[in-house]
């Protein structure tokens, strides 16, 4: 049975480990996704300020003990020229390889969409890799809309 709970400090190892999974994918998609050498514990001292971030929400999904999901996400303001004043940024979900396309990307936002009401908040972002189609696919059917594009150079 699959659960949905609060991510730990005993979970970054395998956040860390899903997180890595999601980077690997990004850099087949465009080398701008290069990390460093200490890329891993840099996201990981990261990950442990989100997990006390009490404008944050961070899941884990957890099957047989074993976490094989996340999402970290957090209320932002907009800037104060626009009528909406919060938003909730997602940052990362992942999903380890073996148990995607089971509903449990779809869980875990769920989760954030159920605690972002309760906060007040009904806008959400998240930035999607161009040419990451199966995530393309899946932000859509959960409802999202492409509102800008991001260029680099």
């Amino acid at each position: 049975m699959l659960e949905i709970r609060n991510a730990t400090p005993d979970d970054l190892d395998a956040i860390t480990r899903l997180w890595r999974a999601m980077m690997d994918l990004q850099l087949t998609l465009n080398d701008h996704f290069t990390l460093t050498a200490d890329a891993e514990p840099c996201f990981r001292d990261a990950a442990t300020q989100k997990l006390v971030n009490p404008e944050a929400i961070n899941l884990v999904a957890v099957q047989e003990d074993r976490v094989i999901g996340f999402c970290f996400s957090r209320i932002q303001p907009f800037a104060n020229i626009y009528t909406k004043d919060r938003y909730c940024l997602i940052s990362d979900l992942s999903v380890d390889p073996q148990a995607r396309r089971n509903g449990v990307a779809a869980k875990l936002l769920d989760a954030v969409k159920a605690w972002c009401i309760e906060q007040g908040v009904v806008h959400y972002e998240v930035n999607v890799a161009q040419g990451n189609t199966a995530a393309e696919k899946f932000w859509e059917k959960a409802g999202f809309q492409v509102l800008t594009r991001k260029y680099i150079l």
